[in-house]
């Protein structure tokens, strides 16, 4: 299920609500003043994986496997 951002018509509260795809145009009710709410559209949050720290061995992985291929090449230059 997504998750949508609603915003109150009559306070301006912004609340998200997990709701299923074919009910996204239904209204939520203001968890603040039980007023309607409407869907608002924002920009989605991305988060790159890998070099960002959430996976620092498989950085640490890919860092060593680049300093051997590099010792390599140069063992093969020479």
């Amino acid at each position: 299920m997504p998750i949508y951002e609603y915003e109150c018509t009559k306070c301006g509260n912004i609340s998200e609500h997990l709701v299923p795809m074919k009910f996204r145009d239904n209204t939520q009710e203001c968890p603040e003043c039980s007023s309607p709410t409407v869907v608002i559209i924002s920009a989605p949050q991305i988060r790159l994986e890998g070099i960002s720290g959430d996976f620092p061995s498989a950085y640490d992985r890919w860092e060593k496997v680049r300093k051997q291929k590099h010792a390599q090449e140069l063992k093969q230059n020479s």
